[in-house]
Order: structure tokens, then sequence, then C-alpha cells
């Protein structure tokens, strides 16, 4: 019987060793390591406690390093994992966006799910262990004095671990292995812009976009939210992903988020719209020449960024020029970002073991045989809605499929 260590019980752990009992059962000895009390813990929190398990959508094209991931979502698509879960008795919806969500609206289903199907095949889980190190000798690993056939490295990343770096990082360098560096993703950007307190909590639709050093790299439309020394939402985060992958490839002279508030109109069609308010309300004060387009706190901060002094003036003594400084803000209202370096408030790692030393898709060791990663432990992180719990079911499946090749080969 070959014994199987997987440090690590998150979705990619998870789904390591439930393929590979599924396949192999009374053959193979899985045993997990979870540092937690429990296993799971970022299914839980996926799309706000709903539980986004999947895209509907998903593509190499939503990850960091899509060559590297196209082979590993092509061995299981969304249609793979949906009769994957459905098997264990979970069923799947998706939204307009293409999350996919169970039926129930709640996290808790899945890992119910999981931990029933973990039970009844007898993988053994060992809760508030960290395993922090390990050995490699006489082609077996060794944790705690035990000693394993296969060795899975599920650990995830330290992100809202309050840690530095994963400890059992270094066990891996000395097997040859290289990380890259670490940046926060999926997080709120950081902006110095001057108003952004008094916008605390206002919601605005818009047309985002990130550049860095003068270029745009990234946009994408949603709901953004403010924040205190922030901006966030969905769509921030996704930017904050792409800013991440640059500020790990090259140095950052500058970086701004840029707002496009009426995305749907011409620079001319707002500049239209502006004149013909004021053409009909001569009479309005210029605090109220927005309000029908934006939120109170919105209208004055573009008023300011605009230039303008005197809100209480009429509108009619606006100039044209006056004007086009309003209509410029609303179609390129820009916020300089903060670069943050700070892992604890992301939801995502960008960053992880160099994947050039990394067989993809079995995601095996090119250092060490029967040594695999899966994860976010890897240096693949994708955008928000699903895409990074997809992949890490997706790795596990990959890891088992190629540990269960090898086993069943050996046997022959």
């Amino acid at each position: 019987m070959k014994k199987i260590a997987i440090i690590g019980g998150g979705a990619s752990g998870l789904m390591v060793a439930l393929t590979l009992k599924k396949e192999l059962d009374g053959n193979v000895d899985v045993e997990i390591y979870e540092r937690n009390n429990k296993i799971g813990r970022k299914i839980l929190m996926s799309g706000n406690g709903k539980g986004n398990i999947s895209n509907f959508f998903v593509s190499e094209k939503n990850y960091n390093n899509p060559t590297f991931v196209k082979p590993i979502i092509d061995n299981f698509k969304v249609d793979s994992l949906i009769k994957e879960f459905f098997s264990y008795g979970l069923s799947l919806v998706k939204d307009d966006s293409g999350r996919m969500y169970p039926q129930s609206d709640s996290s808790n289903s899945i890992l119910d799910i999981l931990r029933i199907q973990l039970d009844n095949y007898k993988v053994k889980i060992n809760n508030d262990i960290y395993i922090d190190s390990f050995e490699f000798k006489d082609k077996f690993f060794w944790i705690d004095n035990k000693k394993y056939d296969y060795l899975v490295i599920a650990a995830g990343s330290i992100a809202s671990n309050k840690e530095v770096k994963n400890k059992i990082q270094d066990s891996v360098e000395k097997l040859g292995h290289s990380f890259t560096k670490l940046y926060p993703s999926l997080s709120q950007i950081l902006t110095n812009y001057d108003y952004i307190k008094s916008l605390s909590g206002v919601r605005v639709k818009a047309l985002a976009k990130i550049a860095i050093n003068g270029e745009i790299i990234k946009k994408e439309y949603g709901e953004v939210l403010f924040k205190d020394k922030a901006l966030s939402g969905i769509v921030i985060l996704n930017l904050s992903a792409a800013l991440a992958r640059k500020t790990q490839d090259m140095k950052i002279n500058s970086a701004e988020v840029i707002l496009d508030l009426l995305p749907n109109l011409s620079t001319q069609e707002v500049f239209d719209i502006l004149l013909y308010n004021i053409k009909n309300n001569p009479w309005k004060t210029i605090d109220q020449l927005l309000l029908g387009q934006f939120n109170k706190m919105i209208s004055l901060s573009i008023l300011k960024d605009s230039g303008i002094i005197d809100f209480k003036k009429r509108v009619d003594s606006l100039s044209a020029n006056d004007i086009k400084k309003i209509v410029d803000v609303i179609k390129n209202w820009e916020f300089r970002v903060s670069i943050s370096k700070d892992l604890n408030n992301c939801q995502v790692i960008c960053g992880g073991v160099d994947l050039k030393d990394v067989e993809s898709p079995s995601l095996e060791s090119k250092k060490v045989s029967n040594l695999y990663f899966c994860g976010e432990f890897l240096n693949i992180d994708g955008e928000c809605g699903g895409f990074n719990l997809h992949f890490a079911f997706a790795s596990g499946y990959n890891v088992a499929s190629s540990i269960i090749k090898k086993i069943n080969s050996d046997e022959k």
C-alpha cells in the first residue's frame, strides 16, 4: 500500500485526497495535515459565505501564467467540476456573471459534502498540526518520523495568515526549488487621493482602468466602492491582480486608477448633456449641476478636481472651458495609487513556487520524483469570481491523476 501525505486541507488538498481514494481506495493510505482547527477555511470564506466555487466562463486567460494553466484546466473543466460535485450530492447554479454557487447559496454545503466523502473513504485528517518542515531521504518523504511514498504540498499562500513566509518553503528550497517574490492580489487599492475620506462608503458604476508607467494594462466595468484610504469592489480587485503581476515583472514608477463614470457616452455627448442642463436651468448653483447624474459626494469631488472653487455661483457662469474640465474628470477620474506590499489584507497572493521547475499538467516537481505542488502554493493567481477555487480543485485533480497513473503503472 502506497502512503501519501498532503500538507494542507484546503480545496486543492481535499480534491487530491478524494480523487485518490475514489480511484484506488484501499490501495492507498492518504493522510492530510491541516494547520487550522478545521479544513476548508477559504472555501467557507468564498463568495462572502455563499461559496463561489468556480466560474462557468473559466479559461487560461483568467490567470497570470496562462500557458502553464491551460492543460490543467483543460483536464478539469467546469463540466468536470459540476459532475464531480453532483456525484457527491451537491448541485451547482450560476449567476449572470458565470459565478458558480451551491444550490443552497451557502459555502457550508460545499464543505459538508466534502467532509462526508472524506469520512466515507476514511481519509485521516490531522487538524491543528502545522507542518513547517519535511525531509527527503532514501526516496521517501519523512514528516514527524513517518514515512511516505508521495508528498503533496497544498499549503496555500500566506494571504491573511500574518506570516512573512510559509515555513514549509525552506524544505522545498533545500530540494532545489525557488520562489518568486510575493505581492498582494485581489485586494483593495490604496490611494492618496485628496478627497477619498469624504467618499467613504459611496458606490458607483464605472469603467475602471489601471495605468502603470502611463500605459493602461487592464480595464473592466462594474461597481467601485470607496473606502477611507482605498478603492474596492470586484473590478478593483481584478485591477489589483494586474497591478501585482506587473509589480512582480517590472519597476513601477507611477500607477493610477482611472474611472470613466459614463462609459456609454462620448466626451462630446457628456458635454452636450451638461450644456443642455445649464441652458434649461441657468438658475441652478454649480453644486447642483451633477446631482441628476451622480451621488452628491461624487459630484462635489468632481467639481473640486475640475478646479471649481465657488460652488454657489449660478451654473450659467461656467465657461465652455470650465465645462470641458468637468467632463474630463467625469470621463477620466484619476486616483494615484500607493503601491502596497501588505500580504495580510488580500484574498490571494501573486507569487509562489517558480513554475520553471514544475511539470504541467501533472504538477510534479522536476527536481524530486513523487513531490507535487498544487493550489495557491504555486505561482498561479486568478481573477475574482471563482477562478482561484476552480484552479485549486483542478490542480488537485491533476496531481491525483498523475499519482494514480504512477501507482497503476508500478502494479503492472
